[in-house]
């Protein structure tokens, strides 16, 4: 709300407002964690980088209601105009441009029937419905920017059905969503026996993830115009490492529609130098391209690095393993110096228990397999089907997708692997995630661990755990239980899955709360 109009507001109103110290939350200002603001009367502080989300919206999302603000009295005369303060300069915004708070929402094209499809840059209001993969999606609350999601019961968007057949521009792959079964439960009677955390997020049998290196050298326009556009088409996730110093205001733009689409953006150094050349400086390679990235990203903070020429120094890793919000980094081969390389450190399927999230270990794309783990025969394919069979994490470099850089991957090659990938994730045999989601999972399964109560009705989680804190993200459950359940966090009922002999999968946020039948 901009001086201008609290000049019609009434002076009650207006000495209300006036009371409240902290600034009024605006849908185009980013916020990042510890910033706070005053949104219908109650103050909020930020537990994480935020962009337009409804403070109170949902109570799991990234504001946390303060105590009561004591007013500070105030004398207020209605005519007179309130002089101009001056606020934090709010970063120029990187396209796409941010709503104003309550816009008028924006009827997308139809492109199925009377469906109309989802669109990130379209603001919804509650009960506004859209398309996605086939899927018709009803918003709960106002909404912009953030997909529609059949797995996340916390989201603002709910599955209301099928979306009729017709012609799309272009067509997406459909999906096969699992659908929660409907679970009628008996009042007073279900109750939870016993309980297990998934290894991998849905349940699914291993775990994927892709790197995309290089990005803001001349590779940078296939990552933006075939590899993401292509991710994002199937609904799949993926990494784009940065070389910060070589990145332009277009890069940058284009680095926002990444992170606004769910892909992480990695760090691959300031200016990709190897560790152990005389002039490299953690502070520089590592410190200032993570500011850089957190400048131009309006405070995103990359988590996960990606060591140049794979190689890095016992010192650079341990300064690395220092460095605050860094959750891993790709596996290095040992530099000792003088061209002094320790190779066969890097590549690999990782277990599910995997211990050193600075060594994750991973394969790389070349042409003629040259490197790689799999000496013929599709390795991008092969690479996945090797997580799959060991039930682990894998990861795959690559570069360039087309003709430019160090050997890409040719275009039709790299959207076939995404539909072979699209279809191990629709069979449960595949979770497809960034690698910084990975490893919070992986922890977080551990650190997060629910505790069942002696009556089977609720479960709690270990909130107050430091490791719970910083690995937090969702984590799926098994629950063996008597009867059938309709489990709940606060006042949300959750999607249960039906898997027979009273066995159930649910996902739930630790930080939510109690899960309570």
């Amino acid at each position: 709300m901009q001086l201008n109009q609290w000049m019609i507001l009434a002076p009650a109103m207006l000495a209300a407002a006036v009371a409240h110290a902290a600034p009024g939350w605006d849908a185009a200002q980013v916020y990042t964690a510890g910033m706070v603001v005053s949104y219908n009367g109650q103050d909020w502080k930020a537990k994480w980088w935020t962009q337009g989300d409804v403070p109170g919206a949902a109570q799991w999302g990234p504001w946390e209601a303060q105590a009561a603000v004591t007013p500070t009295p105030v004398t207020v005369t209605p005519t007179v105009t309130p002089s101009p303060v001056t606020a934090t300069p709010t970063p120029t915004p990187l396209a796409p441009s941010p709503t104003p708070v309550s816009p008028t929402p924006v009827t997308p094209t139809p492109v199925t029937g009377n469906s109309p499809a989802w669109q990130a840059s379209v603001a919804y209001a509650g009960g506004q419905r859209v398309c996605l993969n086939g899927i018709l999606y009803e918003a709960i609350w106002w909404v912009q920017g953030e997909r529609p999601d059949v797995s996340n019961p916390w989201g603002p968007w709910r599955k209301i059905g099928t979306c009729p057949v017709g012609p799309t521009t272009p067509t997406p792959v459909t999906p096969t969503p699992v659908t929660p079964t409907p679970v009628t439960p008996t009042p007073g009677t279900a109750r939870i026996t016993a309980v297990k955390v998934e290894t991998w997020r849905n349940g699914a049998a291993s775990a994927y993830s892709m790197v995309h290196d290089d990005f803001c050298y001349e590779v940078s326009d296939s990552h933006i115009n075939v590899a993401e556009p292509a991710l994002y088409q199937r609904g799949l996730v993926a990494a784009f490492a940065a070389v910060t110093s070589a990145c332009q205001p277009a890069h940058w733009t284009a680095a926002q529609t990444f992170i606004a689409h769910g892909h992480e953006l990695a760090n691959h150094t300031r200016t990709h130098r190897p560790s152990s050349d005389a002039t490299w400086q953690a502070s520089a390679e590592i410190g200032q391209s993570t500011q850089d990235i957190a400048s131009h990203l309006n405070g995103y903070q990359p988590s996960y690095l990606v060591w140049p020429n794979d190689t890095a120094t016992e010192a650079a890793l341990t300064a690395l393993r220092n460095t605050a919000g860094y959750l891993g980094a790709r596996a290095s081969n040992r530099d000792f110096g003088g061209g002094n390389i320790q190779y066969g450190l890097a590549a690999g399927v990782n277990d599910a228990q995997f211990n050193d999230p600075f060594m994750v270990q991973w394969d790389l794309f070349t042409a003629n397999n040259q490197w790689s783990l799999y000496p013929s025969g599709e390795l991008l394919n092969l690479h996945v089907d090797a997580a799959i069979s060991k039930g682990g994490w894998a990861t795959r470099t690559v570069h360039g997708v087309g003709t430019v850089g160090y050997e890409p991957v040719p275009a039709a090659r790299y959207l076939a692997h995404l539909d072979y990938v699209k279809g191990k994730v629709d069979a449960g045999l595949l979770w497809v995630a960034t690698p910084s989601d990975v490893i919070r999972y992986r922890y977080a399964r551990e650190a997060c661990a629910p505790t069942l109560a002696a009556d089977g009705k609720s479960l709690s989680f270990p909130t107050g755990n430091a490791q719970c804190q910083k690995y937090a993200t969702p984590i799926t459950l098994e629950l063996t239980a008597t009867g059938a359940i309709a489990p709940r966090q606060g006042t949300t009922v959750l999607p249960v899955i039906d898997l027979g002999n009273g066995r159930y999968r649910v996902t739930v946020l630790p930080s939510a709360g109690a899960l309570n039948l």
